[in-house]
């Protein structure tokens, strides 16, 4: 058996158990995993996953309440294989939520959610979205990597281009995804890979929507890294935060296709600060994104 199908094979079972949450408590759910590894570093929890959780299970919890907003800070790096349970605290008398993730005791992460009412989202985006072919009339990165014959460009793409990736990328630019050019946002179309479209699995569209809010950030930092000569510290990086404000719950198409636009605002001698915004194909804007990246060739 090639380590490909083997690495899809795991990553397809990671993806199915993702939706999988047992309530433990009445503020507490588990998932057993085994758990989605990160795009940069595929042995660490995937951040994206974390945060997919967060949400996922306060709706398991509080069914009649819709998540605002969400923040995630990531504390420390959680394992593939423990068990991760996902404790909630109401602030009473407002409409805040604290959670905790945690292995074995262990904080990973920590979130603050603000819920309330469907009327009360975000849903009128001053953004929209710009008018693009349809998704598959563009390249998917793992396609067109191929005909690279710049060696530097293929190392900048290789997490992006693994057989076992959950999701599928078609970049609007090809070259803006290795490009040092700063200037222009970087617009992608990406969707659940055919792999896990195939899955007999429950999935819903906000949960996927979180879950590939965190996939190209990383990648957008490190290029402004690129752009600024710092090349050898760009092996290692990690989502500090990851704020998301959701402008849409309902009718979200869990197997269709997203508008990714990133862009870095701010960076630093360690960090990077990205803005996104995720749109459906048909132009309703469902989140606006924004994470800090920790950018250090040591972790």
């Amino acid at each position: 058996m090639s380590v490909a199908l083997e690495d899809g094979r795991f990553v397809g079972k990671c993806f199915a158990n993702l939706f999988g949450l047992e309530k433990v408590s009445r503020n507490a759910v588990r998932n057993h995993g085994p758990h989605l590894g990160g795009i940069s570093k595929t042995t660490r929890l995937f951040g994206g996953q974390t945060a997919a959780q967060f949400q996922l299970a306060f709706r398991h919890l509080f069914p009649r309440r819709v998540v605002h907003s969400l923040r995630v800070a990531y504390v420390a790096p959680g394992t593939l294989s423990d068990p991760i349970d996902y404790l909630f605290e109401p602030l009473k008398g407002t409409s805040f939520v604290l959670g905790t993730a945690a292995q074995k005791g262990r904080t990973v992460a920590t979130a603050k959610l603000r819920c309330g009412p469907p009327s009360d989202l975000l849903d009128q985006s001053p953004y929209f979205m710009p008018s693009l072919r349809n998704p598959l009339s563009y390249g998917s990165v793992r396609d067109r990597a191929v005909f690279l014959e710049d060696q530097s460009a293929t190392n900048i793409l290789q997490n992006l281009i693994r057989d076992s990736s959950i999701f599928e990328i078609r970049p609007i630019d090809f070259q803006l995804m290795y490009s040092h050019d700063v200037r222009r946002p970087r617009l992608f179309w990406i969707s659940l890979s055919p792999l896990c479209k195939a899955l007999k699995c429950a999935r819903d569209g906000p949960t996927v929507v979180v879950l590939l809010s965190d996939c190209m950030v990383v990648h957008t930092a490190r290029l402004h890294f690129e752009h600024l000569g710092r090349h050898n510290e760009v092996r290692g990086a990690a989502s500090l935060n990851h704020t998301i404000w959701f402008h849409a719950f309902e009718g979200i198409d869990p197997h269709g296709w997203f508008l990714y636009e990133t862009r870095c605002s701010r960076i630093s001698n360690t960090s990077v600060l990205v803005e996104g915004r995720i749109y459906e194909e048909k132009g309703r804007c469902v989140c606006t994104i924004l994470q800090e990246v920790y950018i250090n060739s040591k972790i």
